[in-house]
């Protein structure tokens, strides 16, 4: 089985909630706390990714092979979408192999798949270039919006941690229970 190594490309995410969203459903006004909170929107979206094992925020990434590819070989992100392949830095022509269509549902997922064809090159290093991301179910986004509200609001707590105050988390049963559906169990 063909494994990829999967790098991401720098400074191109684009996040399922925006700042404004966020401040709409935190109740927050003004632009003083912006970057903060764009930075726990990324924050928490990386958790839901690391949960799931779905990308949510959109960004492209590549994913390397050595050939020969041993029949068809899954690309590791769901959802995806493959925008270029090529081995050694030469394009592939698109008649000499087939990308089979990833499935998603709120309880199983496949992720899609590079199929060699007929004169399908057997040597060199196989690139392929892959949009990643971007379908994000409302629950998701729920879970988004309502853990980095939870964060924000008690953003001092943190730095007040010896003064007595109280951290207080959202149970499991609510806040987890919303990505619960989405989790990709055992991998593939």
């Amino acid at each position: 089985m063909t494994e990829f190594t999967v790098s991401e490309f720098a400074a191109n995410a684009v996040y399922p909630i925006t700042v404004e969203d966020q401040k709409v459903f935190s109740r927050v006004d003004g632009d003083d706390e912006d970057a903060l909170i764009q930075q726990l929107i990324e924050g928490v979206t990386a958790e839901a990714e690391d949960i799931t094992g779905r990308i949510f925020a959109q960004r492209t990434f590549e994913c390397t092979a050595r050939l020969p590819l041993e029949g068809p070989a899954a690309i590791p992100l769901i959802p995806c979408e493959v925008t270029a392949v090529t081995v050694d830095g030469n394009a592939v022509d698109s008649s000499l192999y087939a990308i089979s269509m990833p499935s998603s549902t709120r309880k199983a997922a496949r992720p899609a798949e590079i199929i060699p064809l007929d004169g399908f090159p057997e040597e060199g290093v196989l690139r392929l270039t892959v949009l990643a991301g971007g379908s994000v179910p409302a629950a998701v986004a729920t879970w988004i919006r309502t853990r980095v509200s939870t964060l924000y609001e008690q953003r001092e707590s943190h730095a007040m941690f010896n003064t007595g105050l109280k951290f207080v988390e959202l149970g499991r049963d609510y806040a987890m229970a919303l990505l619960d559906p989405y989790i990709i169990h055992g991998g593939f």
